[in-house]
């Protein structure tokens, strides 16, 4: 992290929270457990690990048009398998990012719906009727409040960031849900500030948060610590624009990462149109009608018949919506009413690359390009082009690639220099270009003219002097992304400022796809 870009508790700046925030798509997404399981314990644990209901219910979510979930992890279980917990935390990102969705993960949890301390093992089903009935915090009182266990807490938070903390899969870190409740209070005010000062110390690339819910004895410390300000609520339209309206005066993008709520009138239909006018991220309780029963509302009883009006969660367990018209209005706002594009990749060609040249969009380095003329005995030096200064020296990267979509398409401020030195074995790579710069490609976007017309997709050919090194220029429009083939990822090379941002495109209801 750049110290000129933190203040003296190493909480992110304005400046630097905004680039973050303005350089993604704007943040529409759900609480997430697989309908499976009954709470984070069982979520993770190795035998109760679910890929295939994950998968499965993540793409009906990326169909519907959402980019993102908010994950519950659990101390108990990293503690009994730390590495094993790592790698099914690495599964559920390539799942979740196979389907177009970032995540933000959740550390720790004061949330106790079941009374319980979390434990290991087969986790008892569902009490019939009961909202959440198996939830257990994480890592639950018994361990937050013994002094010899602080260190295993710290272990815990370094070690899953640390694992992490350069994955651009991983959206955001919420240390801490709901410090303070199951009427801890101020009890969780060390814990809470632990846990960032924890997270500081392995300098993730993403910002660290803990949602203002309703606790005034943690509510100083989730807004004085946090990058990006996360709240709760499940209120209705006039009370969720008052809160709106509070924490954007903190100066800091805002996310509410907890709403919708039926009985309460945080509706889809009314809450969702005002994020996205707001520029409010926003994360819906739920997704698939599952063993948390959060369909149910607080506080219903054992046996209690299942309601008219669900509570929480949004589709049944064979995918069909609750309510449709309420996932028309998602479909809508997150531009899903689709306009398939259909290309074909071509070979990459010198033909082709002078094309992009001429347009602008980059610039060729081949043999004969920029051949000079020096006298003998001399040597000649001619510079090319340069960066601006304010985004920072130059750095060699290399970048590996393993989505299959083009999630990550925009365009840099400064040009980038790209080397398709590796092995031709791996997948199948495309690169996709914008056929004018960015201006002008949004305003297509922006005004519905898009056309094939306006995109080229071609795949990428390593170690060819003529095709196989070039620099983007600034404001053109690109992105990659693999074939759905099986076997070993591509890798290149890229140098770039250090600090140069990717400002990414929303295609908005325009859909690509390659064939």
């Amino acid at each position: 992290m750049e110290t000129s870009n933190c203040d003296k508790k190493g909480r992110w700046s304005r400046e630097k929270a905004w680039l973050w925030y303005n350089s993604r798509p704007w943040i529409c997404g759900f609480n997430y457990l697989p309908s499976t399981a009954v709470n984070s314990t069982e979520m993770w644990q190795k035998d109760s690990f679910d890929e295939a209901t994950i998968d499965k219910e993540l793409r009906w979510a990326s169909e519907y048009g959402y980019n993102s979930c908010r994950v519950f992890l659990q101390f108990i279980v990293w503690n009994h398998d730390p590495e094993g917990y790592k790698k099914r935390m690495g599964r559920f990102l390539e799942i979740a990012d196979s389907h177009g969705i970032s995540t933000t993960f959740i550390l720790f949890d004061d949330c106790a719906f079941s009374g319980k301390e979390p434990y290991l093992g087969k986790q008892n089903d569902p009490i019939p009727g009961v909202h959440n009935s198996g939830w257990t915090p994480s890592p639950g009182p018994s361990i937050a409040d013994d002094e010899s266990m602080q260190g295993k807490l710290e272990a815990y938070v370094k070690d899953i960031l640390s694992g992490f903390s350069d994955d651009k899969r991983v959206l955001m870190w919420d240390l801490y849900n709901e410090p303070g409740n199951s009427d801890r209070k101020e009890k969780s005010l060390d814990l809470l500030k632990n846990a960032f000062l924890w997270a500081r110390e392995v300098c993730p690339c993403q910002p660290l948060t803990s949602g203002v819910w309703n606790c005034q004895a943690t509510e100083k410390a989730c807004i004085e610590n946090s990058d990006i300000i996360t709240f709760h609520c499940y209120e209705n339209y006039d009370k969720t624009t008052e809160k709106i309206k509070k924490f954007k005066s903190e100066g800091y993008p805002v996310i509410n990462t907890e709403w919708m709520a039926r009985k309460f009138d945080s509706l889809i239909k009314t809450h969702l149109p005002l994020f996205k006018e707001e520029n409010v991220g926003c994360y819906q309780w739920g997704l698939v009608q599952g063993k948390t029963q959060t369909y149910y509302p607080w506080g219903s009883v054992p046996g209690s018949p299942v309601p008219e009006v669900w509570f929480h969660d949004v589709l049944t367990p064979d995918g069909t919506p609750y309510d449709q018209e309420e996932m028309e209005v998602v479909k809508e706002i997150m531009g899903k009413n689709i306009i398939q594009l259909k290309l074909e990749a071509k070979e990459m060609t010198p033909e082709i690359m002078q094309d992009l040249e001429d347009r602008g969009l980059i610039y060729r380095l081949c043999p004969g390009h920029d051949e000079l003329n020096p006298k003998q005995g001399e040597t000649s030096v001619e510079q090319i082009y340069a960066c601006d200064s304010k985004y920072g020296a130059h750095m060699l990267i290399t970048v590996t690639v393993n989505r299959t979509e083009f999630s990550a398409f925009g365009t840099h401020p400064d040009n980038e220099d790209v080397f398709l030195i590796g092995d031709a074995n791996c997948k199948p790579m495309y690169f996709l270009f914008g056929l004018c710069k960015k201006d002008e490609f949004v305003q297509k976007i922006n005004n519905g003219s898009l056309t094939e017309k306006d995109l080229i997709v071609f795949v990428a050919k390593y170690n060819d002097p003529q095709v196989s090194f070039f620099t983007v220029l600034k404001d053109a429009p690109h992105g990659e992304a693999v074939a759905g083939a099986e076997g070993k990822p591509p890798s290149f090379y890229v140098t770039e400022p250090t600090s140069m941002p990717l400002d990414i495109i929303d295609f908005k209801n325009y859909k690509i796809s390659v064939s």
